[in-house]
């Protein structure tokens, strides 16, 4: 399995250590080929990064020597940004080993991996070339970091990387699929497997009032939501740092609280006192861990009603919807919700049910087994 981990440690270094774990676990041999961005520090370090990005030679070498010592039935990949890069396809596929790429993020087609530019989603760079993202520097706000990436991207077009040396493409929701499919990637060799977590045992105790949990930026739509709950009645508690702290806390009045940074189990200890999780996003998320830890703890989700979180979260049955970016709605809706304590209790049993017959390891897992069979059969 390969994975470059983020300085910051988010949703895709979780599932990557999640699919590992799970497949150790029922008996089959993983091998990690770890890098990280930790090593991108100085403005050297970035340049040699932005040099690499289209093909890392270094990448394909390293990934090289690890498959001639391992001899794997198949290479799974997940992020290979900036490096070992896209080159790692084509070390795998010289060795006819066949590669699965899970697809997290919109990088494939998109500069700065979102869809989302000038504060709303933008699809110009899924169906045309990537020129725009450098017009409007997508990459980090950086005209010459745009240009790599944008550079990347027609790159791996134009050497047909994608439709010749990728066996399987791994896309977290049907939404997702749809917008890998109008960016060219082959439909037939698009499946979708969604984000796990272990079933574990409720513990019941009382829940008082909302909960976010995540990165602070823009894109997570949380201005909308310290907005909105100046016009809600209950406390409101922040989980997670990013850019935006010191603006949100600013703004927001005295029942929302912020607890910053906290790891996985405090994370599900916070999740099973709250009445609702609000996952207030304004860009096309993929597949949120959140959605699933929320299930998994019976925790009612009020979710903006956008892009795959329209589809993961059912409105009134697993979950609650409200029109992205709009304070009023999301105001509106979760006073009713609050409002009825029977209903969300009764919500949030439903998403564990969902949680538990669709999203849970062991169904994963034979997801997983049944993509590697139909590779290594292919290969």
């Amino acid at each position: 399995m390969v994975h470059n981990r983020y300085q910051h440690a988010g949703g895709e270094d979780t599932v990557f250590a999640n699919e590992a774990q799970m497949l150790r676990e029922a008996g089959h041999e993983v091998v990690e080929h770890l890098t990280s961005n930790d090593r991108i520090k100085s403005t050297f370090d970035k340049l040699l990064a932005s040099a690499g990005v289209i093909w890392s030679y270094s990448g394909y070498r390293s990934l090289g020597h690890a498959l001639d010592i391992a001899k794997p039935d198949v290479v799974h990949v997940h992020n290979f940004f900036p490096y070992p890069s896209a080159s790692l396809f084509w070390a795998s596929a010289r060795r006819g080993i066949p590669t699965v790429w899970t697809l997290h993020n919109f990088r494939v087609m998109c500069a700065n991996g979102l869809l989302y530019r000038d504060n709303q989603p933008c699809t110009k760079c899924v169906t045309g070339n990537a020129l725009p993202a450098v017009l409007h520097k997508c990459y980090r706000g950086s005209r010459a970091g745009s240009a790599a990436v944008a550079a990347q991207i027609a790159a791996h077009r134009f050497l047909g990387t994608w439709k010749s040396k990728v066996t399987r493409f791994v896309a977290l929701t049907e939404f997702a699929r749809e917008q890998f499919v109008k960016a060219g990637l082959p439909a037939e060799r698009i499946v979708v497997k969604p984000n796990f977590t272990k079933v574990n045992s409720l513990t019941f105790q009382s829940r008082m009032g909302a909960l976010y949990v995540g990165r602070l930026s823009a894109e997570k739509g949380l201005e909308t939501l310290v907005r909105a709950w100046a016009k809600v009645g209950e406390k409101l508690t922040i989980v997670g740092d990013g850019p935006l702290r010191g603006h949100l806390q600013q703004l927001a009045g005295p029942n929302v609280h912020f607890l910053g940074t906290m790891n996985s189990a405090e994370v599900a200890s916070e999740m099973s006192r709250a009445r609702l999780l609000v996952i207030p996003s304004v860009w096309f998320e993929n597949f949120p861990m959140t959605v699933i830890e929320g299930m998994a703890t019976a925790t009612p989700i009020l979710a903006s009603n956008i892009g795959s979180l329209a589809t993961l979260i059912s409105d009134g049955v697993t979950g609650l919807h409200f029109n992205p970016g709009d304070e009023d709605d999301l105001a509106r809706v979760a006073n009713i919700a609050l409002a009825d304590d029977e209903r969300l209790r009764e919500i949030g049993r439903r998403a564990r049910e969902h949680f538990i017959t669709h999203l849970s390891s062991d169904k994963n897992r034979a997801i997983l087994e049944q993509i590697y069979k139909d590779v290594m059969a292919e290969n």
